[in-house]
């Protein structure tokens, strides 16, 4: 393996490390059962700090970024997609909104709405 390549490895693995990143794609797969329970049992509403992690997909943070970068100056808004799983919300992918806003006021920009 030549240097430049080493190095580019050596340095994900400490970026990996340094910021507690784990790449798995099991959790990201759905389980319709477990889903299903989950949300039959709702244990979020006997505590509502019951959630207290969030895993992203690489696809979904991406989409986050370019959104949140295009927006300028302007508030974005979005709608995430994923599951809940034992303390834990999966966000798979994010949509974004067409709309432009600020603090509490926005406006539609794009007809569906």
């Amino acid at each position: 393996m030549n240097a430049p390549a080493a190095n580019s490895e050596e340095a994900f693995e400490r970026f990996k490390a340094d910021n507690n990143i784990e790449l798995l794609d099991l959790p990201y797969k759905f389980n319709q059962a477990a889903d299903n329970d989950v949300r039959q049992k709702k244990p979020w509403r006997e505590d509502p700090n019951y959630f207290d992690k969030v895993k992203v997909s690489t696809l979904a943070l991406l989409k986050m970024v370019t959104h949140a970068r295009s927006g300028g100056d302007l508030e974005i808004m979005g709608m995430l997609q994923g599951r809940v799983e034992a303390h834990t919300f999966y966000v798979v992918d994010v949509f974004a909104l067409p709309v432009e806003g600020w603090l509490l006021n926005f406006t539609f920009v794009h007809g569906i709405f």
